[in-house]
């Protein structure tokens, strides 16, 4: 992995429980990368805790962009109903984004 060559800890996935339904990541970096922040003095990437069909919709469209509602549904295990209920909250919180035209387009991460 990338990460522990070079030099850092491996990342840590929580919760470790099966009763939680969202999933968090910490990843330690470098010394010389820990005080690198946005201009509003913000962490770079700050943790999204989400529902659980929210979560792994969002999972879903981060590692494969451009997919539709149909496709995701497939890869999910979940209706369209819920696909399209998930879309439109992760939509709402500007995570998700539908780019293209009808046929030809599909859903990413910003």
């Amino acid at each position: 992995m990338a990460l522990q060559e070079n030099g850092n800890d491996a990342p840590v996935f929580l919760p470790d429980n099966e009763t939680d339904d969202y999933t968090q990541v910490i990843m330690y970096i470098n010394k010389e990368y820990k005080e690198y922040e946005d201009q509003d003095n913000k962490p770079i990437q700050e943790v999204i805790k989400l529902p659980k069909n929210q979560q792994i919709v969002y999972n879903t469209i981060l590692n494969n962009p451009g997919l539709r509602i149909p496709a995701l549904s497939q890869l999910c295990g979940l209706k369209e109903t819920s696909i399209d209920n998930a879309i439109r909250k992760l939509k709402k919180q500007s995570l998700v984004e539908y780019i293209g035209n009808k046929k030809g387009g599909g859903y990413f991460v910003l």
